[in-house]
């Protein structure tokens, strides 16, 4: 794979042949601090469904649409995205966020289908999170957040060892659903438009 050890001078889209890497692996070492123009739609040629290993820091201070690419936040990586989505491929592997136990996430939207996994202990942060368009939420860490909006047939499964830490309001609308095995707490619940818990 290529390792990106340094902010890129040109825009970086994940297993494309004319980007500055053209790999299907690609990989962030601990140290590094990567900040921008690394794109994780993927579906390019040569390397259609790409992943990126962080054990360093990204920072992606934009809406980023995964596309058949597979991001891996390592053990002592940290991850910043403003936004995440999904843009789902017919007959393409899902869109997913894996954090490994000691990684770190933060992001403010899921949406779109992408599927997220939130993995032993490990932490995912936002002032006010939100969960839309069939998105699927499985947290087996720490989710902490000061309000957190699940949408549109979106879900969220708390497993057992799961803690959801929500300072202010939790909304469930629109048919989503919260599987709940692990720790919950919140100020307030405000379930509408046949959310189900």
């Amino acid at each position: 794979g290529a390792i990106i050890r340094n902010t890129p001078a040109g825009k970086i889209d994940l297993g494309a042949s004319w980007a500055p890497f053209a790999a299907a692996e690609y990989y962030i070492p601990a140290g590094a601090e990567v900040t921008g123009n690394i794109g994780l739609n993927g579906t390019f040629s040569p390397n259609p469904s790409p992943i990126l290993y962080v054990a360093g820091k990204l920072t992606l201070d934009a809406s980023v649409t995964i596309g058949q690419a597979t991001l891996a936040v390592l053990p002592g990586g940290e991850v910043y995205i403003r936004e995440a989505s999904a843009n789902m491929q017919q007959n393409a592997p899902n869109p997913a966020i894996f954090v490994f136990e000691g990684g770190k996430f933060t992001t403010f939207d899921i949406n779109n289908s992408c599927a997220f996994y939130n993995g032993a202990t490990a932490e995912l942060e936002a002032d006010d999170m939100e969960i839309t368009n069939r998105a699927k939420l499985y947290n087996d860490g720490k989710i902490e957040s000061d309000d957190l909006e699940l949408n549109s047939y979106a879900e969220l499964s708390n497993c057992e060892n799961g803690v959801v830490d929500v300072d202010g309001t939790f909304y469930l609308t629109n048919n989503s659903v919260v599987y709940q095995k692990g720790l919950a707490s919140m100020e307030k619940l405000e379930a509408r438009g046949v959310g189900t818990l």
